[in-house]
């Protein structure tokens, strides 16, 4: 009829012009009901009235450009006063509901649930004080409306009726819709159509919404969703998980319910788990449910729940896409924290995104710990500290005390062994950061940063179950501090507890041409010996022999491996380890571009949780081959100052490579700071370094012209 064909989505089927359009409305005007109690025809009802708006507004549309009156373009959606049995929860699940339907329809754009809820407080009251309220919230959030209204159930029925006001003041939409209590989400839809007819002025016809689409169809599965929603706000996450799970247990297709799982899941130390993988993974099946804005956001976080490096720009294109989504934002800074040693990420960068976040939820603590951590390692006092104000809102006296006394570490005054040990059986995180940071003190030297180190000692029970992991980053830092006669001997003690990372712990220093010793190389030899076989076994041998200068033989013996095709997930990390030693055989093999090509690649595949490790080496190859080319050299910079930041075999190696690479660059005064912190922190390096410890000096002093000492 009239409105099927006004609506059609060829525009070509459209009426030619408005005359034609309102001559056909008038003559069948009386033809179509208005009211009826199915759903379809209470569209069709809606639909004609819309047409009429159309009508109506189509001159001003034109001239405006507006979609919908300018005021509810940016729309706070406040919690719902509830009453009656059952629809407690719909308090302020109305703020998440309305929000999902508003949001992107007409170009509205919705204030984040989480910063509307969090500035509402428990506030109460009704009538002028409670618009009042919410007018000022409104303004307050950047909202140019806002809506607010009632959930009522009585005798088996819901009526729910809600206000949409200016921020002005001026009532621009009502609406009041009730019907069955099982059929909640179909009587949001209706209460949402209502109310963006009256703000509609647009020519297209009004969206279709169907939250039952997006969500799901069970009120079960919606109440448990929804206290998982509260719960997640305030931060009592394993209890969120459950309700969650509860929503799933009722529900296995409520797409956004496992998505959520997977986001809290990734917020309690299981970033990677099997739950976290099976909830996101169970989310795509069913994603077809998710508003578009939630499907990009489980595309992103299925990127960064398998740590790849390519989680970074997802989340920045969804941000940029929806950018009051505090959820993306914080995805954005989680990925950038978690794969930075991949693109040697600034602190900076990496602090921006959660700064986003706590501007405009300051309660939400988990973004505050990264970024305090960061604070640590780099020395920043005053972040520091207002990091640290929103992270002891939330967090236990045991966290807060040890991030304090991780404080202590880097500002003085200096912790006791005692509290130190106590520090790190709460929380060694904060702990280990600090002590990593005595590598950017300026009076750094090797006794300083073994001496930090050596404080690394958790007390009780936690301390005799690290003591192979205490002796083997005491191992690390004395290796990368060119102390490799020392770190030996601790690899020897570390041998008798754990013999194979003890024999892990040789491998690298040998590769990176620290520890000639001939008996040290036959251990290298057993070690390569001793892998299972598998790819792991390939990647130990290929990078031995790229060491001892065999680089065509691994070149033809890898091509050959990675033409025959694998399939599983597994089989692809190991190729992608396979293909960054390649990558690093065409570097030395003089074949830059290739070689960095398959280097990237490789490092994309070979992402996975908990399996940095296996990287370091070549992602340090990487930055050196960026650093050495004029077009790379400036990202090759980035990487050495920031990638290895955690890696106290590489960190020291590092500063020569960046003296090298400003020097390259004309950066005289860069180089010359990058050059000093590397012979301070080999001031006690064996003598058959001495190579190295010459070639810095006598790039000091052609850049500082001051004699050598």
């Amino acid at each position: 009829g009239v409105v099927v064909r006004a609506m059609a989505a060829d525009p070509a089927e459209r009426f030619p012009d408005m005359a034609a359009f309102a001559g056909a409305l008038r003559h069948s005007r009386g033809q179509v009901p208005f009211r009826t109690s199915s759903r379809r025809g209470w569209m069709a009802g809606v639909a004609v009235a819309v047409a009429v708006a159309i009508g109506a507004a189509w001159m001003a549309s034109r001239e405006t450009g507006r979609t919908v009156t300018s005021a509810a373009e940016t729309i706070a959606v406040l919690p719902f006063s509830a009453s009656g049995p059952g629809v407690e929860f719909l308090g302020e699940g109305m703020v998440d509901l309305l929000a999902t339907n508003f949001s992107g329809v007409g170009g509205i754009r919705t204030v984040d649930p989480r910063a509307v809820i969090r500035r509402w407080g428990g506030r109460g009251g009704g009538g002028a004080d409670r618009l009042r309220q919410a007018l000022v919230i409104g303004r307050d959030l950047g909202a140019g409306s806002v809506v607010m209204g009632s959930v009522v159930s009585a005798g088996g029925r819901v009526r729910l009726a809600a206000d949409l006001y200016s921020t002005a003041g001026d009532q621009l939409g009502r609406a009041q819709v009730d019907g069955p209590a099982d059929s909640v989400l179909q009587l949001v839809d209706r209460m949402s159509v209502i109310l963006l007819r009256d703000v509609w002025r647009s020519r297209e016809p009004l969206p279709n919404l169907d939250l039952a689409s997006l969500t799901t169809d069970s009120l079960a599965a919606l109440r448990a969703f929804l206290e998982g929603e509260r719960l997640y706000r305030r931060l009592s996450f394993d209890s969120a998980i459950a309700a969650y799970t509860r929503a799933t247990e009722v529900d296995s297709t409520f797409a956004l319910a496992q998505l959520r799982r997977a986001l809290v899941y990734g917020w309690t130390g299981g970033h990677g788990s099997d739950s976290s993988r099976a909830a996101s993974a169970a989310g795509a099946r069913f994603a077809e449910r998710l508003s578009p804005r939630h499907r990009r956001l489980l595309q992103s976080y299925s990127l960064f729940e398998r740590s790849k490096p390519a989680s970074v720009d997802s989340a920045r294109a969804f941000v940029a896409q929806y950018p009051d989504d505090l959820e993306g934002w914080f995805l954005l800074g989680e990925a950038l924290y978690h794969t930075r040693e991949y693109a040697g990420a600034t602190p900076d960068s990496v602090m921006m995104p959660f700064d986003t976040v706590l501007r405009r939820d300051s309660a939400l603590v988990p973004a505050a710990i990264h970024p305090m951590e960061l604070a640590l390692r780099y020395r920043d006092r005053a972040r520091f500290d207002r990091y640290l104000s929103v992270f002891r809102r939330a967090a236990t006296p045991g966290e807060v005390t040890a991030v304090r006394t991780g404080g202590a570490l880097v500002w003085g005054p200096q912790p006791t062994d005692s509290q130190l040990g106590a520090a790190l059986a709460a929380n060694p995180g904060p702990i280990v950061f600090a002590v990593h940071s005595i590598y950017s003190r300026d009076d750094a030297t090797s006794d300083t940063v073994v001496r930090y180190f050596g404080r690394l000692q958790p007390s009780g029970p936690q301390g005799r179950e690290f003591a192979s992991e205490v002796l083997a980053v005491r191992a690390d830092v004395l290796a990368g501090l060119g102390r490799v006669e020392e770190a030996g001997l601790l690899a020897d003690s570390l041998a008798a507890i754990a013999p194979a990372e003890a024999g892990r712990r040789f491998r690298w220093p040998i590769v990176l041409g620290m520890a000639p010793d001939p008996r040290d190389s036959a251990r290298i030899d057993s070690l390569a010996r001793s892998q299972p076989d598998g790819s792991m076994a390939e990647y130990v041998q290929a990078v031995i022999g790229l060491s001892r200068g065999q680089v065509g033989a691994v070149r033809r013996r890898l091509a050959d491996r990675l033409r025959v095709p694998d399939t599983s997930a597994a089989d692809a990390i190991g190729r992608g380890q396979l293909t960054t030693v390649l990558g690093l055989a065409d570097l030395m093999a003089g074949d830059s571009a290739l070689g960095l090509r398959r280097l990237e690649e490789g490092l994309e595949a070979a992402a996975a949780p908990r399996s940095r490790g296996p990287t370091t080496f070549i992602r340090f190859q990487q930055a050196l081959a960026l650093s050495s080319g004029q077009a790379t050299r400036r990202e090759g910079i980035q990487r050495l100052r920031h990638s290895f930041d955690s890696e106290p075999l590489f960190l020291p190696l590092s500063y020569l490579a960046l003296g090298q690479a400003y020097e390259a660059a004309g950066e005289s005064d860069s180089a010359a700071f990058a050059y000093g912190r590397f012979l301070r922190l080999w001031d006690k390096a064996d003598p058959v370094f001495q190579d190295r410890i010459v070639e810095a000096r006598d790039a000091l002093q052609r850049l500082t012209a001051e004699p050598r000492q």
